[in-house]
């Protein structure tokens, strides 16, 4: 086969830049006999981030990376430049087009087929972005005779958002974490006091405020508990909301905002955790969550989203309030031994998901889709 992938999506870092990386180099060693297509349309500066990723190299790789239109409306260019690749993907030869990035260009001849990392619904503020994001994606259902999501919450999203038949979703996991997330030295070092953890932007799609509320109400509970707050992950909108409550409970000088952390080094941060904790409401998978649990880290999950999937049994999964969360990290906090038996679920639990097997499975979809014959 002659693969083309939309890599888009995975220049803006994060969760897209992680699939997309560790799907790729699943797919290199699933199906080393394929041929591999990069593309993607780029404003200034992408192309060297596209050429940054951390992909497979050789013959069977290749990079194809377009320019926008300068000077239009960023949906708009988008849209003329994806546009534009199904006449230079045809004169490729490419067999069948991936977007990694929960959307593929619009396609007349070429089969495809791309993934669902989220809830449904793209949740940006701009009603223009909403708008085309949202269309692009649920024209991408559409033309796909198969679609992939990474949970089944995003799958019963998908049904519910757009009518997708449910036998058309196929859902792949994300893998496990990779070899660096394991248990390390730092975790239990008793000279440092003990730190909850959040990973992930201080915006509300990730919803920190519930954290915070939880954390100043089991220190109110537990006053003796010397546990601190760590935010790792960039600075979003509802930082200084967080800091105003922290300080507003005197807790200020108990929570650390470390800023961006380069992903050689956030496997740290989880190995010197006390436990992970996971507020957001409607994520697609969780992928800290599986992180920390591979460091063997307990991890403390609201039953919302795809987290009580992710988690299963191997974590707490209390209900996505303020009380709930911080009786949960009292829990933990308050008993070793529930701790200790957290941890070892956690590491068990990690060993479940793979990328290898992401990859075996997302090759499936691929020949399913080149059964069903031509468009």
């Amino acid at each position: 086969m002659r693969i083309a992938l939309e890599i888009t999506g995975a220049l803006g870092g994060g969760g897209y830049k992680r699939y997309t990386e560790n799907i790729l180099r699943g797919l290199s060693e699933e199906g080393p006999e394929h041929e591999y297509i990069l593309f993607g349309v780029f404003r200034s500066g992408f192309p060297e981030r596209a050429h940054a990723l951390d992909v497979p190299k050789g013959k069977n790789w290749r990079f194809e990376l377009r320019r926008f239109p300068q000077g239009l409306l960023f949906p708009l260019e988008e849209w003329l430049g994806l546009r534009y690749h199904e006449r230079f993907l045809s004169a490729l030869g490419a067999d069948i087009v991936h977007g990694l990035g929960s959307r593929t260009p619009p396609l007349d001849r070429i089969p495809s087929t791309l993934t669902l990392h989220f809830s449904g619904l793209w949740p940006f503020e701009s009603p223009w972005d909403r708008f085309y994001f949202n269309s692009m994606t649920e024209r991408g259902v559409r033309q796909s005779p198969k679609v992939i999501a990474i949970s089944e919450f995003c799958k019963k999203e998908a049904v519910k958002a757009w009518g997708t038949r449910p036998e058309k979703i196929e859902v792949i996991h994300y893998g496990g974490p990779e070899s660096a997330f394991a248990p390390g030295e730092g975790a239990g070092d008793s000279s440092k006091p003990p730190y909850f953890l959040f990973v992930g932007i201080t915006r509300p799609q990730k919803n920190p405020k519930l954290l915070v509320e939880a954390f100043c109400r089991m220190k109110a509970k537990h006053p003796e508990l010397p546990h601190r707050l760590v935010f790792a992950g960039g600075h979003g909108e509802d930082k200084p909301w967080i800091e105003e409550r922290l300080k507003k409970a005197g807790l200020l000088e108990q929570a650390e905002f470390t800023g961006l952390i380069p992903q050689s080094e956030i496997h740290r941060v989880f190995q010197g955790a006390f436990a992970c904790v996971c507020p957001s409401l409607d994520e697609g998978f969780a992928l800290p969550a599986v992180e920390a649990m591979g460091c063997g880290v307990p991890v403390i999950g609201v039953d919302a989203g795809a987290l009580p999937e992710t988690i299963a049994d191997a974590g707490l999964v209390p209900a996505p309030e303020p009380d709930a969360v911080a009786e949960a990290m009292a829990k933990l906090a308050l008993d070793p031994g529930l701790r200790s038996e957290f941890r070892a679920r956690g590491l068990r639990r990690a060993k479940d998901f793979s990328w290898n097997e992401a990859a075996r499975k997302t090759l499936a979809v691929y020949k399913n889709i080149l059964a069903q014959g031509p468009r």
